[in-house]
């Protein structure tokens, strides 16, 4: 089975990135895996004067990261981590683009947490747009995106798993199943009709007896995701049976998979309501 022994946490200066810290603090604490806390934030350039007739403008100098936001992912750090066993100090990434760092360092790693932006904490700056889409498509490595505004548990109970019998859905599977074997009851969602092999109640069956050959028992299925906006019937299941996570595959193209997402991933990443686990 797959095993969680490595999870790096993003770190930026929002408000929120405490409680991700927490719950990846605890997720790790869980599967006994090392926990790697890292500050990624984007340097700016700064604004060029107007050069003289005549005269060729200066270099483009770039801004240093707002101090403030670095010493608030620090504080949060010595808070909530400090320097306990199997935890390495904060590292912060000096790449000057938080999306550079994170893609090198999540291809050595099991797992990265992410959080999803915040529109009303203007630190969001820092980081760019789609980061963790960005993150999970071009590193390989899957990534849990948390919520802005729902609690996390790290171990949650009621999960459920988006098939559609694509190559993101196998690796977003299977990655997740320390998380899946951990559950309480996993519900298997398919569509009634996708262009990719078994979809609908023969591909939910598969699914499940796929997951019994791991010890997973207690499983339900519902063959009956509409394709149309099925990110949004995804969600919507999710609150039907009480999920406290989302599995399913990360579609998107290229480092700057912000702009390029599939249907269902973009509706879940802009809208979710639970903690998303995604893989490419």
């Amino acid at each position: 089975m797959y095993a969680l022994k490595s999870i790096i946490v993003h770190l930026d200066g929002t408000e929120r990135a405490a409680e991700r810290l927490v719950l990846a603090r605890d997720l790790a604490q869980a599967h006994r895996a090392e926990l790697r806390s890292v500050l990624a934030i984007d340097r700016r350039f700064m604004p060029l004067p107007v050069p003289v007739a005549g005269e060729l403008p200066d270099a483009p100098l770039l801004e240093e990261p707002d101090p403030r936001h670095i010493e608030r992912a620090r504080a949060a750090f010595e808070r909530h981590i400090g320097g306990g066993p199997l935890r390495p100090g904060l590292e912060v990434a000096d790449e000057g683009s938080a999306l550079a760092a994170m893609v090198r360092r999540a291809r050595l790693t099991d797992l990265v947490v992410f959080g999803r932006p915040d529109p009303g904490d203007p630190a969001n700056a820092d980081v760019p747009a789609g980061l963790a889409a960005s993150v999970i498509v071009a590193s390989g490595t899957p990534g849990l995106v948390l919520p802005h505004a729902v609690p996390a548990v790290a171990e949650p109970e009621t999960v459920l798993l988006a098939w559609n019998d694509t190559r993101e859905a196998a690796r977003a599977l299977a990655s997740a199943l320390p998380m899946l074997a951990r559950a309480r009851c996993v519900h298997v969602a398919t569509a009634r009709g996708v262009p990719h092999g078994a979809v609908g109640e023969p591909a939910a069956k598969a699914v499940a007896a796929y997951l019994r050959t791991h010890g997973i028992l207690a499983v339900e299925t519902h063959p009956d995701v509409p394709v149309q906006d099925a990110g949004g019937a995804l969600l919507s299941m999710a609150a039907d049976v009480g999920a406290d996570l989302l599995v399913m595959g990360c579609h998107g193209r290229g480092p700057a998979a912000e702009r390029v997402l599939g249907g269902a991933t973009k509706t879940v990443l802009d809208a979710m309501t639970l903690p998303v686990w995604m893989a490419h």
